[in-house]
């Protein structure tokens, strides 16, 4: 908890309005959920408990409603970030419009929060509607000139859709009318009939100067970085690179070309540097581990270098007993025999650390000298 105050502090102590309701939130979910990682258990007994507590208030106002089956199935397919963020009545309205959507239909609506003045776009559809549904989303909210701060990709049962992004809207320095939100709904569900595929249009922004060619700026370069290893189910990529109006399309379409699929997008701006970050699988759903894959498409550039996370087996050699060793009965050991040296170099010459970056880790490992 000290690390977390600490970033807090120091982000409070950047300048006005830099640590915004949305960044607590962020940190306060991620101190929750790596507690319950480094537990063993990817969710806190506490997480665990709100979502059984919400499911049951949710399905407890649906009662008088038609579709049993539906609302048992897809209220547990819903994912956690959206059932702890929204309360009972409205996850009901909500779902609700998804139940009696049409499979070849889509629907938007916006929900402004006044805490970070933010505006959530949810979008629900089924995933057959059109190829590429993320870029074509990113598109219609950019060509609006909305800045998105977050994307949140969710399939459900039957194919069912449920899409959020929590945007900001320059235009308006508080709530933005409801014509405003209805005009941009309007956009998201119209880009996902387009037959076309066509990429949006995005607005020119005038100046009283022309900006300097793009040779003349000093820029960082682009950087993309691929991460293999942090999440069980999803492939990361981090992109970093110069602002500029349609990027997040950009970006987001070549994913799809590539065949990739975006699970969840985190999209962040930092004065005219961009840092986002997608968590992608591929068309099966599946996990990219083998960098050869992503190599053989010209759209992309891969670099591979060493991280600084390490994967070890950690010895029970402090106690005098340990629950983690039994006889060949399987009955507890009176001693611990973790706790003689002999044994902790036999288990550690057992250990192909070779055959497991080859076979594990698709040679994108090296091996460690200790455990």
């Amino acid at each position: 908890m000290p690390s977390v105050i600490g970033t807090c502090a120091d982000l409070a102590g950047v300048g006005p309005n830099v640590l915004t309701d949305w960044k607590l939130r962020l940190l306060s979910d991620l101190y929750l959920r790596t507690l319950g990682y480094l537990a063993g258990d990817p969710q806190d007994s506490s997480g665990r408990e709100s979502l059984s507590r919400k499911r049951m208030e949710v399905r407890s106002l649906a009662r008088s409603r038609d579709g049993d089956a539906w609302w048992d199935r897809d209220l547990h397919a819903l994912p956690r970030s959206y059932l702890l963020t929204r309360d009972a009545g409205r996850i009901v309205v909500e779902l609700e419009r998804l139940r009696t959507l049409d499979r070849h239909d889509a629907v938007a609506w916006a929900q402004f929060d006044p805490k970070p003045r933010t505006t959530e776009y949810t979008v629900g559809t089924y995933e057959d509607i059109a190829p590429g549904i993320f870029h074509r989303l990113t598109g219609a909210l950019t060509s609006h000139g909305l800045r998105i701060l977050s994307a949140e990709i969710n399939t459900l049962a039957d194919g069912l859709v449920l899409d959020r992004f929590v945007v900001e809207d320059p235009h308006y320095a508080d709530e933005p009318p409801p014509y405003r939100c209805a005009e941009v709904a309007r956009s998201l569900v119209a880009s996902l009939k387009d037959p076309s595929g066509q990429g949006p249009a995005f607005r020119k922004v005038w100046g009283g100067k022309e900006r300097p060619a793009a040779d003349e700026l000093e820029r960082n370069p682009t950087v993309v970085r691929l991460d293999t290893q942090t999440s069980d189910r999803f492939t990361i990529i981090d992109v970093f690179a110069l602002d500029q109006m349609g990027l997040l399309y950009t970006i987001t379409r070549t994913l799809f070309e590539l065949g990739l699929s975006v699970g969840v997008a985190k999209i962040g701006t930092h004065l005219d540097q961009v840092v986002d970050v997608f968590y992608v699988t591929d068309s099966e759903q599946r996990k990219i581990v083998d960098p050869a894959r992503l190599k053989a498409s010209p759209q992309v550039s891969v670099q591979q270098v060493t991280s600084n996370r390490l994967i070890y087996l950690a010895m029970d050699q402090a106690r005098d007993q340990t629950p983690h060793a039994a006889d060949k009965a399987g009955q507890a050991l009176a001693a611990n025999p973790l706790k003689d040296l002999r044994v902790r170099r036999a288990l550690s010459k057992s250990i192909n650390r070779q055959a497991i970056v080859e076979r594990l880790f698709e040679g994108s490992a090296i091996p460690a000298g200790g455990f």
